[in-house]
């Protein structure tokens, strides 16, 4: 069984997470209001999540913004969403108001801390390749696809065996 992490950290993981996300799919200024000059020490953890969930929530609404749903979904679950879960929240933002879609995005991370990393922070890589070997990584598999990935993804990343 694991143990969740403390509030204080989930809440501090989830504000760099979502000003991470903003900084790649808001404009400048409005995560810099939301940001408001103030190092993250000097504000109470959750607070710069809390400003800038609404604008990420509303761009995600947007149509045709699956980008920006699948992007919301990863900083505040600390997983890569399922096509089910992307459709879900997709639907949900069709469907529910927008601060009913926040309460609902909040307890939905409340309710499955053991999906994600929660109390990670999260980079956005706007350039070059991303592999997800997660399953690799963690997984004593040995199927040929196991096989494959361990020994491709040294030789991509140019550092060889």
């Amino acid at each position: 069984m694991t143990v969740a992490p403390d509030g204080a950290t989930l809440l501090a993981a989830l504000d760099q997470r979502v000003g991470a996300a903003a900084a790649a799919a808001l404009p400048d200024p409005e995560v810099a209001a939301a940001a408001g000059g103030h190092p993250a020490g000097e504000r109470p953890p959750g607070t710069l999540a809390a400003l800038l969930l609404p604008g990420l929530v509303a761009l995600a609404r947007e149509p045709g913004r699956s980008d920006v749903r699948w992007l919301l979904l990863v900083a505040t679950t600390g997983a890569f969403p399922t096509l089910d879960g992307l459709r879900a929240f997709s639907r949900l933002l069709e469907l529910v108001p927008a601060h009913e879609v926040q309460s609902t995005i909040l307890r939905w991370v409340l309710d499955h801390l053991d999906h994600g990393r929660v109390d990670l922070e999260m980079t956005v890589v706007q350039s070059g390749v991303v592999v997800d070997v997660d399953h690799c990584a963690r997984f004593d598999t040995h199927t040929g696809i196991h096989r494959v990935v361990r020994e491709t993804i040294p030789a991509g990343s140019g550092r060889g065996r």
